[in-house]
């Protein structure tokens, strides 16, 4: 008797304004979230969908966002507070669903802040794989390694590039990244400390 294949429930969360300026600094054009979801359906059933952001500063990629059937959840912006409030948000969201819906065992983030790498981490520790989606140059590397997989989103609207000749073999490496000082290290730390928080305060719930 064959076994049939387990099929991956995913839940994708968007932090949308971080993915959308990431596509803009590398001058692709618009972000296609139609995209994003074809590579994703080859791997399984996707049963839900939140995107996180502003949406009066990002009016035009609503319709397709609604069309693609995902959940807008508005974040307005405060100054600088309001890209936090939509990634506590986010947290928030993430960890419910992993702690209340047992059939979802693969949760998709589609963004390039290293801030959710404590969540990355805990849901890994609850037993869910963990896609991440970004643009390369804007993907903190930290996110990418605590991922189980990471699909760039530059692979997916980049033409497939000339065939090389046989024999000749390129090896890839990921560009040099400036070394931060010493007063951006204690922010990042600062930063890190404050989402281990969210996330113990939520599990203490």
């Amino acid at each position: 008797m064959t076994r049939a294949v387990e099929t991956k429930n995913m839940a994708l969360f968007c932090d949308f304004e971080n993915i959308a300026l990431g596509v803009r600094d590398a001058d692709f054009a618009q972000f296609d979230i139609a995209t994003v979801l074809e590579r994703l359906l080859l791997k399984g059933n996707i049963v839900v969908k939140k995107a996180y952001c502003d949406w009066a500063r990002y009016k035009e990629f609503k319709a397709a966002m609604h069309e693609a059937s995902f959940e807008l959840i508005e974040i307005p912006h405060v100054r600088q507070s309001g890209k936090n409030s939509a990634d506590i948000r986010m947290v928030v969201d993430a960890l419910d669903l992993c702690y209340t819906k047992e059939h979802v065992d693969t949760f998709v983030i589609i963004s390039g802040d290293s801030d959710f790498s404590p969540l990355v981490s805990k849901l890994r520790e609850n037993n869910k794989t963990v896609i991440g989606v970004g643009v390369k140059n804007s993907t903190s590397d930290l996110l990418i390694a605590n991922c189980d997989e990471f699909i760039s989103y530059d692979d997916l609207v980049r033409p497939p590039s000339p065939r090389k000749k046989a024999g000749s073999r390129q090896t890839t490496r990921k560009p040099a990244r400036k070394a931060k000082d010493k007063a951006a290290q204690a922010v990042d730390d600062k930063k890190q400390e404050a989402w281990d928080l969210i996330v113990e305060t939520y599990e203490a719930l």
